[in-house]
């Protein structure tokens, strides 16, 4: 029995992957049952309002580690706008007891060098950087709005939370910056010997800040919270349309260089400059969609089945796919299902310009209301490699002929589905991950006149 169990589990894996009707075996079957595929079986696809994703667990004090910021406008998905607020902390060093204590900068100390200026620095993802069309150097209007009050950080936030409290003057010395996918150095060799070196954006803070910062004293610099009373934080949002959405990394990486550099004069030591850098402590992303006059809110608005669809990251659109009449598998064990839909094109709409997403997973609602994976996916556990996801879930893209499509199997959740397991017969075609990936993908959907979108169905019943 040990040996045998392994062999079955594989043998009904094989099974699963199988892409034509299931025959093995039929002639044993025939008198108990039957195998067959239904390529008819009823299911319906529309665009809805994706839910606002969670981009701050409180219990876990953990922001994203990638984000999403820029503001993008065109005719199908309508206007995008990402922003977010940040704050600041001070500097520490381990003490010989293990606890973390502040260092106090030069500049406010007694017989203190003067700054001279004051830069935010926040580091560039490297992975799918830029959504947008392909540039050496892109260009994002902003503004840097300073906080009233520090942001709480004790209660989970969503992308669609209020904005904060904010001052009306702009902190930053320009209205725009730049960014460039190459790698630029953090700061100017005169500051240290050797130069990190990644991609990243900066914002230069206003003269009149830097005059503030310079009158402050060592107390205000005692602890977080004491500094947080003088500076809490402030909100980078876009003004207008930037080049692309910028994927951008608050806290780093591995080598952690984003942070509120001083930079100042070093009289204390033969450097002729040095510069106390404040990393960032935490962030609240908001992501802002408005489908006004948009091919969405046309779709948004629609029902039933839908000729175009549209999914799209960042907590904007997702397609339902609804399966009204189980019946005709309502006795039946399903052994393949799978969904397949072809990438659309749209007049105003350029492709090249906004890369189609690299990956498309199915979710249902749990009885909390709240979006999960598939069965499917979650059978898989926690980390499965690419492969084992191309072949037992799907979602990737692929071609056919000249024609991108992607699947996605569900065989596991339709059995549940048909079975009444679930709280409605809807799974969700969404961007992965939802949380930081701007991506979007136009398909073709069941009414569509050329490729309409399919589902493929293998199953058993016993007589």
């Amino acid at each position: 029995m040990k040996l045998f169990l392994p062999l079955l589990a594989l043998f009904i894996l094989t099974i699963a992957a199988c892409t034509e009707p299931i025959t093995i075996g039929s002639d044993i079957l025939d008198e108990r049952g039957e195998v067959g595929q239904i390529t008819d079986f009823p299911f319906e696809m529309r665009v809805v309002r994706d839910d606002s994703v969670l981009v701050y667990d409180a219990s876990q004090f953990a922001p994203l580690g990638i984000l999403s910021f820029g503001q993008s406008t065109d005719p199908v998905f309508g206007q995008w706008q990402h922003a977010f607020s940040i704050t600041p902390a001070l500097s520490t060093v381990m003490t010989q007891f293990n606890t973390n204590e502040v260092i106090i900068p030069e500049f406010a100390r007694d017989d203190r060098p003067l700054i001279d200026s004051v830069v935010m620095i926040l580091q560039i993802d490297t992975t799918d950087a830029f959504f947008g069309p392909e540039r050496d150097e892109y260009d994002l209007p902003v503004q840097l709005l300073r906080l009233t009050a520090e942001e709480p950080e004790s209660e989970d936030r969503y992308s669609t939370a209020p904005r904060p409290d904010r001052l009306g003057e702009n902190l930053l010395e320009a209205t725009s910056i730049s960014a460039t996918p190459l790698a630029r150095p953090i700061y100017d060799s005169a500051y240290a010997t050797t130069v990190p070196e990644m991609p990243h954006i900066r914002l230069k803070f206003t003269q009149a800040f830097v005059d503030e910062m310079n009158q402050l004293d060592s107390t205000n610099f005692a602890t977080d919270t004491i500094f947080r009373e003088t500076f809490a934080g402030a909100y980078l949002e876009p003004t207008g349309d930037s080049d692309a959405l910028i994927k951008l990394r608050p806290r780093g990486g591995n080598n952690n260089f984003s942070g509120l550099y001083f930079f100042y004069e070093d009289p204390s030591e033969n450097d002729t400059a040095s510069f106390y850098r404040a990393p960032i402590r935490n962030w609240f992303v908001r992501y802002d969609h408005d489908y006004s006059g948009s091919v969405a809110e046309d779709l948004l608005a629609g029902s039933g089945n839908q000729d175009t669809l549209l999914v799209g990251g960042t907590g904007s659109v997702m397609t339902a796919i609804t399966f009204p009449d189980r019946s005709a598998l309502s006795d039946a064990l399903i052994n393949r299902a799978e969904l397949r839909y072809y990438a659309a094109s749209l007049e105003g709409y350029d492709a090249a310009d906004f890369p189609t997403t690299n990956f498309l997973g199915l979710f249902y609602r749990n009885n909390a209301g709240n979006l999960v994976n598939i069965q499917d996916r979650l059978i898989l556990g926690p980390n499965p490699t690419g492969d084992i996801l191309n072949t037992f879930l799907g979602g990737f893209p692929e071609m056919d002929g000249d024609d991108v499509f992607y699947r996605n199997l569900l065989s596991r959740h339709l059995q549940g589905i048909i079975d009444n397991d679930f709280a409605e017969p809807t799974v969700y075609l969404r961007t992965v991950p939802s949380n930081s990936n701007p991506s979007r993908a136009l398909l073709r959907g069941p009414g569509a006149a050329e490729l309409p979108a399919e589902f493929t169905v293998t199953f058993s019943r016993s007589n």
